[in-house]
């Protein structure tokens, strides 16, 4: 979970240097996909990683799931 809101934090500060404002963030967890909009316009799309066991609801820590 930490890697995952430090690579989004870096993201989002790489994007926004390019001096383009970032209103959206879009997680598609099936398709291991994070999108960074602008208005309606795609800035940026990544390919992301989650935990080994990303399905379901976050339950507790250690889990191996990604909370939504």
């Amino acid at each position: 979970m930490r890697v995952f809101i430090i690579t989004l934090l870096l993201l989002l500060s790489t994007v926004l240097n390019a001096e383009v404002t970032v209103d959206k963030v879009v997680v598609l967890k099936l398709e291991k996909k994070l999108i960074l909009f602008s208005g309606v316009k795609k800035v940026k799309e990544y390919s992301v990683v989650f935990g080994d066991n990303p399905k379901g609801h976050k339950q507790q820590e250690g889990d191996e799931r990604t909370p939504e």
